[in-house]
């Protein structure tokens, strides 16, 4: 009997130990370790249910709070504040903090969020030797993250996003071969993102919005497992990314990003996410990227991208969200994206043929497209015999403006003297030799330097006398002009037959070529202020002679950019173009505001002199633009120095070429 109640014992113990759940029993180290970190924490909500018995390695896991154990050691610990958490109070230590945490030798988790934490992170964090995931996310750290975590070399998550970390993005992620995750948003690091990233194949995310970053990224072409990349909200640019094929979210929205997006983005068919918004692409937009097979979400607004949509272009079934809005798209939405579509679009502030939400004028779209040069004027494909003339005709340009302004120049100070030897009783001193007028003679030099452009090239040309060009311009006919406001009296057909008519090539991208060489001059130049009363016509005629220039500079304005000016936003928006590239580093900038076959054909010396003639001539205060006589000498000096440049000879037997010291100051030098 007792021999059967034993028996009975022992199963019935037997059986209950099977249903009691297996327990480890933390070291009591680590247990008086969490307690400490309890109190230095200053015992916050998610935590202060803990005491002196409680089984911390059984404890129910929660979104705030989760202890995972291991042969009884801590190897997971996740501690999750409230959202917005205000900082520690100003007795907290960071260090006393670290120094308690890596008591915890075998952790390989730690994730310590929104719980205030504050001071720059210590170095004593890489005693941690087993981390593997590491996220302080929402805190307060600032300083620069310590190389001292370069030493975790089994370190794969690093997220330190919502702090206040400054300095550059380490270039030391690199001596981490197994990092998969890269995240340190919403930071104050600065600088560029460090070339030794591209070393990093593992990595799959890498986001680094809303820092202070700038200038190109690497090349990312060797990231083949990169799937993430979030750059929003720096001054990230100006090239777009290169990346590997397997990508599928990326976020460049908000940043300087001025370039096209290539046509390669068209075969990321893992695509799912794009934001291009807020940069200053230029360009076609890309319709292939509708019907990627993996997109989602396409977001290009806030740019210039160009381009005609079609209603019958097809769009990814799972589209659930396209913004195409403020940019320069003309035609017709995509039947796709319209009707029963559960596809929110968005496509304000374009130039698309529908009166559905806010569109601009036709117009709007090309003229802001032609004024960023992205589209180019259509060029005729030429022979090589062509192109030759006409780089040929391209570096006698400058030449040009200058002889025709010398020859207008000097017909005007003659038809002066002309009318002032017809008023009595006016007294001229003459040169006691041979009778020649004084003023005839000072004005003889510009005859002298019209005659040393026979050493570039130019045709000879014949100079026409004071009763020929009345003929033509009948008597200088007021009826002629066609303004007389500030803004300018604006260039007229004045066709004359002075039986000097040439032949030269035409050609659409220099319209004053043909304006200097078939005698369309402006008629502010060619009738200048011919009244007859003395004190007010002086003034009134310099007066003239500014607005003159003003016109001059439209021309020459014209002639750099290769691009036609109609109207006056025309003339500021090239004007103020050229003036940043004037100003900017080296000729890379400044050439890329030329027409291409000036660019060929001209030396940067002597495009920059042209330029900063230009912008003198275009100042907006009339006192404030140089005389004609300024502009003359200017002129002929860039035509010199492109002589030079060509290795040609611009000495003529009158002397050498023109150097910067006999030009006038306020003209050698951009003021």
């Amino acid at each position: 009997m007792m021999k059967r109640i034993h028996i009975s014992f022992f199963l019935t113990l037997s059986t209950i130990l099977l249903f009691i759940p297996h327990t480890t029993q933390l070291q009591t180290s680590q247990a008086w370790t969490l307690l400490r970190i309890q109190h230095l924490l200053g015992d916050p909500t998610v935590v202060n249910t803990w005491t002196n018995y409680t089984d911390f390695c059984n404890t129910e896991p929660t979104s705030s709070l989760t202890i995972v154990c291991y042969e009884e050691s801590i190897t997971q610990l996740h501690i999750s504040g409230d959202e917005n958490s205000p900082p520690l109070p100003r007795n907290f230590s960071i260090d006393s903090f670290f120094t308690t945490v890596v008591r915890l030798p075998d952790l390989k988790v730690l994730s310590l969020s929104s719980l205030g934490l504050w001071g720059p992170l210590p170095a004593k964090i890489s005693r941690l030797s087993s981390l593997e995931i590491l996220n302080l996310n929402s805190n307060y750290f600032y300083g620069p993250i310590p190389e001292e975590v370069s030493l975790l070399r089994n370190l794969a998550t690093l997220i330190l996003d919502n702090n206040m970390f400054e300095g550059s993005v380490p270039d030391w992620l690199s001596a981490l071969p197994l990092l998969t995750v890269v995240s340190l948003r919403n930071n104050s690091l600065s600088g560029t993102v460090p070339d030794s990233l591209r070393t990093l194949d593992s990595l799959r995310v890498l986001a680094l919005s809303s820092n202070h970053l700038s200038g190109d990224l690497p090349d990312f072409s060797s990231l083949t497992n990169l799937q993430e990349l979030d750059l929003e909200n720096n001054h990230l640019g100006p090239q777009f990314p290169i990346l590997g094929r397997k990508v599928a979210t990326l976020i460049l929205r908000n940043n300087s990003f001025s370039a096209g997006i290539p046509s390669e983005v068209s075969s990321y068919f893992l695509l799912e996410q794009l934001d291009v918004s807020l940069n200053r692409f230029v360009g076609p937009f890309l319709p292939a990227l509708l019907s990627l097979p993996s997109i989602t979400y396409l977001n290009i607004s806030g740019n210039r991208f160009t381009g005609m949509l079609f209603q019958n272009m097809s769009c990814n079934d799972e589209l659930e969200t396209v913004d195409l809005s403020s940019n320069l798209l003309t035609g017709n939405l995509p039947s796709c994206l319209e009707g029963e579509s559960r596809t929110t679009v968005l496509f304000s502030r374009n130039c698309l043929d529908t009166s559905k939400e806010n569109q601009n004028p036709y117009s709007f779209c090309r003229n802001e497209a032609l004024a960023v040069g992205i589209l180019p004027r259509k060029r005729k494909k030429v022979s090589t015999a062509r192109v030759v003339l006409v780089v040929s005709a391209v570096v006698g340009i400058i030449g040009a403006v200058v002889l025709v302004g010398m020859l207008v120049l000097f017909v005007y100070r003659r038809f002066s003297m002309k009318r002032a030897m017809r008023r009595p009783p006016r007294r001229l001193i003459e040169n006691a030799s041979n009778g020649v007028p004084l003023k005839l003679l000072s004005d003889a030099r510009y005859i002298s330097q019209t005659m040393r452009l026979g050493a570039l090239g130019i045709a000879n040309y014949r100079s026409f006398s004071l009763e020929e060009i009345e003929e033509a311009t009948n008597n200088f006919e007021t009826s002629n002009f066609l303004g007389e406001n500030s803004y300018g009296q604006r260039e007229m057909e004045v066709r004359y037959s002075l039986g000097h008519k040439e032949s030269h090539p035409q050609s659409g991208w220099l319209k004053a070529f043909n304006f200097f060489t078939t005698g369309l001059f402006p008629v502010g130049m060619l009738v200048l202020s011919n009244g007859s009363r003395e004190n007010n016509n002086i003034l009134e005629r310099k007066k003239e002679d500014k607005v003159d220039v003003y016109n001059f500079g439209i021309i020459l304005l014209e002639i750099i950019s290769g691009r036609p000016i109609t109207t006056q936003s025309d003339v500021d928006w090239i004007k103020d173009q050229l003036q940043a590239s004037i100003g900017a580093d080296g000729a890379a900038r400044r050439r890329s505001m030329i027409d291409p076959m000036i660019r060929k054909a001209c030396s940067d010396e002597s495009l920059k002199t042209v330029m900063e003639i230009c912008i003198n001539c275009l100042s907006k205060a009339a006192a404030e633009r140089p005389s004609v006589e300024d502009v003359l000498w200017n002129l002929q000096f860039a035509a010199q120095v492109q002589d030079a440049w060509r290795g040609g000879d611009s000495q003529s037997s009158e002397g050498s070429p023109i150097s910067p010291s006999q030009l006038p100051q306020s003209l050698v030098t951009l003021q």
